[in-house]
């Protein structure tokens, strides 16, 4: 098509200059969004001279953002969820900093829940009846969640790479369940209800139109579009019409798509690099657009005759749509009313719930550090009975706790790395903090090398530090990734030098920590992809690559991946492991599952038992016997006596190296 198909060229009258904004929303006479560590308030009394009247700091860069009731709500992807008292425009406060399960991108609040769209990790579930102390309520695993929308006991997900629009039921919040799922033609981004519609917007690659891998196929880059769906009957939407913008694939940073309802029967689309397209809908069964506006925008609000587009390269531009657009207000259904929640009390474990998220748990003798999320880190005495013995109030949250002797490494996300010493007694004395360069948020940090080094994951990079003087902790190395979600080096090293770090786009890369400065980054990559959800551990002289359902054996800067065999213990179970003697322990953090392998013969893997999680499961342990999983907002699990106590069918000690 040529553009001139798509309407009329739509002017920009003014912009408001600010760095990285990502969306807008309108709420009364404010305009509200989130920039690179700023959320802004703009006056638009006088619609097309928006004025801005307030800002309040925050640390991170927002992704989406929705006001209810005077509160905004503002997700930062791996930064979590910003909650934000808005009824003083001038004055914006932060109430709270929310630390949720994996990458906050959308979010929707109806009554009294809000709905965070995590990506793999699906839809996070918060009661936010006290905006200033947010509560977890549950989770529920769909294809990838981007965005979401809700009305009354339905929310509806925009799912990516699946491709589908998934409607979930929330008459029972924290039993929430998925009730329909259709296809769509593009990638599932952004959803809008208005009022017995459901619109959705597309984009990459087209699944209707053959091929689409590689550039040149027909569905390549052919995904992007718009979708009209009858939710007459909430629950089972009904595939109503689709139109197409051009074709375009990018992986530029930014492939966000949003649908925004500007009138009964017109509607704003964003489309990242193909800019904002006005459909019409007055025949859902043949959209048609009427008007386009070219530039990079990321999200958009409209008023009467006005679009604000949220620009990421240059700022909030007010956009001309006279006669075209109206300002409208969805009907979000009657609320839920919450009800009471019924603790089931396990039978084969037991469970430490400090209220927060727990994401990580190491040892300092038999003194567990709990890596707490909002609630900090915690110091338990595990046994004869859970005992809380301290409470480290970190600056941000505990996100991951790692320890090398009496040396205790905690990543507290926005407030980077804090080092402590273990004095004994379970006291902790601060020793250290380093923050990076670019004030990246610290997501884990593992020792190597009889603990002289540590990488820190800091955003999209690894952080090489010399910490032999763990007082004096000093960047010597660093390795840039493009896309990284988390836990994505190797557990453990070999020859006291030798790991490995990783992203789904790059593959495995070969660190040598026996070198400095760029010297570390050896250039030598085990494969050219890898699976974000798998994890690599060292044992001996090798190590184990996990691969959905088993592990390939790799020695240090090997670069012929796909040469080894693959030793298989299961069907395609995929995770995070632990060696611990000759238990190789798996946990799948997106899967909310555990398992446990026999690797005695480490040529002929044996499953000895594959488990799920209520929650979310990372890096297990064991201590005294006892099988230890940080399962997220499930709490920290305890299973005592494990081998026995699980039918694992083998000797404690041969398994476990005693």
């Amino acid at each position: 098509m040529k553009d001139a198909d798509y309407g009329t060229e739509l002017t920009c009258l003014a912009t408001i200059e600010r760095p990285q904004v990502m969306d807008v929303v309108v709420s009364g006479d404010y305009l509200f969004f989130p920039g690179r560590e700023r959320l802004y308030v703009a006056d638009i009394t006088n619609p097309t001279e928006p004025k801005v009247v307030g800002e309040c700091p925050f640390r991170g860069t927002g992704r989406q953002i929705t006001v209810r009731d005077g509160i905004a709500y503002v997700t930062a992807r791996a930064n979590g969820v910003f909650i934000f008292d808005v009824r003083k425009p001038d004055k914006p406060e932060l109430l709270c900093h929310y630390d949720c399960l994996e990458l906050a991108t959308g979010i929707e609040v109806q009554g009294n829940l809000m709905f965070i769209a995590q990506r793999q990790f699906g839809v996070e579930i918060v009661n936010v009846a006290d905006p200033r102390n947010p509560v977890y309520v549950s989770k529920i695993k769909t294809g990838e969640a981007q965005s979401v929308d809700a009305r009354g006991s339905i929310i509806y997900v925009g799912d990516w790479g699946v491709s589908k629009l998934t409607t979930i039921d929330i008459s029972d919040p924290y039993h929430p369940k998925i009730v329909s799922s259709l296809p769509m033609d593009g990638y599932g981004d952004g959803v809008c209800i208005s009022g017995d519609r459901l619109y959705a917007s597309t984009g990459h690659h087209s699944r209707n139109m053959g091929a689409w891998q590689n550039e040149g196929d027909p569905g390549y880059g052919a995904g992007h579009g718009f979708e009209v769906f009858s939710i007459k009957n909430p629950a089972e939407p009904e595939f109503l019409g689709r139109t197409k913008f051009p074709k375009f694939y990018h992986r530029g940073g930014y492939d966000m798509w949003t649908p925004v309802a500007a009138g009964d029967s017109m509607v704003c689309c964003v489309d990242t690099f193909n800019g904002i397209f006005l459909v019409d809908v007055s025949d859902p069964a043949k959209p048609k657009t009427v008007a386009r506006y070219n530039e990079l925008v990321a999200g958009a609000a409209v008023v009467d005759d006005i679009i604000y587009a949220a620009c990421p390269k240059v700022g909030l531009k007010v956009i001309s749509a006279p006669s075209l657009v109206r300002r409208y207000d969805p009907d979000r259904g009657a609320e839920l009313a919450m009800p009471v929640r019924s603790q089931e009390i396990p039978k084969d474990h037991r469970v430490y719930r400090p209220g927060g998220q727990i994401w990580a748990a190491d040892f300092c003798g038999d003194y567990a550090l709990v890596a707490a999320g909002m609630k900090g880190l915690r110091v338990v005495d595990l046994w004869p009975e859970v005992r809380e013995v301290a409470t480290v109030e970190t600056e941000g949250f505990a996100v991951h706790v790692s320890v090398r002797g009496d040396t205790v490494y905690v990543s507290e996300n926005t407030s980077g790395l804090s080092i402590w010493q273990h004095a004994g007694d379970g006291r902790l004395e601060p020793q250290a903090r380093f923050m990076p360069e670019n004030k990246a948020a610290v997501r884990q940090c593992l020792t190597y090398a009889k603990g002289t080094r540590a990488i820190v994951q800091a955003d999209n990079e690894f952080l090489i530090l010399d910490v032999s003087d763990s007082t004096q902790p000093r960047q010597i190395g660093r390795y840039f990734d493009s896309i990284v979600y988390g836990d994505q080096m190797s557990h453990g090293d070999v020859e006291d030098r030798y790991a490995c770090a990783w992203s789904h786009v790059h593959g495995v890369r070969w660190l040598d920590l026996a070198k400095s400065g760029k010297e570390i980054d050896t250039g030598i990559n085990l494969n050219d992809r890898y699976q974000i959800f798998a994890g690599i551990a060292a044992r001996g002289d090798h190590f184990l690559c996990l691969q959905p359902g088993g592990y390939r054996i790799v020695k240090p800067l090997d670069t012929d991946y796909n040469a080894q065999p693959l030793r298989q213990y299961s069907r395609y179970f995929e995770g995070k492991p632990t060696v611990v003697g000759n238990a190789l322990l798996v946990a799948s953090r997106v899967g909310s599952a555990v398992a446990i392998v026999d690797i005695s013969d480490v040529e002929q893997p044996k499953l000895l038992r594959e488990f799920p999680t209520a929650g979310n499961p990372g890096m297990v342990s064991v201590r005294n016997g006892a099988l230890i999983i940080p399962d997220a907002y499930n709490g920290l699990l305890i299973y005592d006596d494990f081998v026995k106590n699980l039918d694992l069918g083998v000797d404690a000690k041969a398994l476990l190296g005693e």
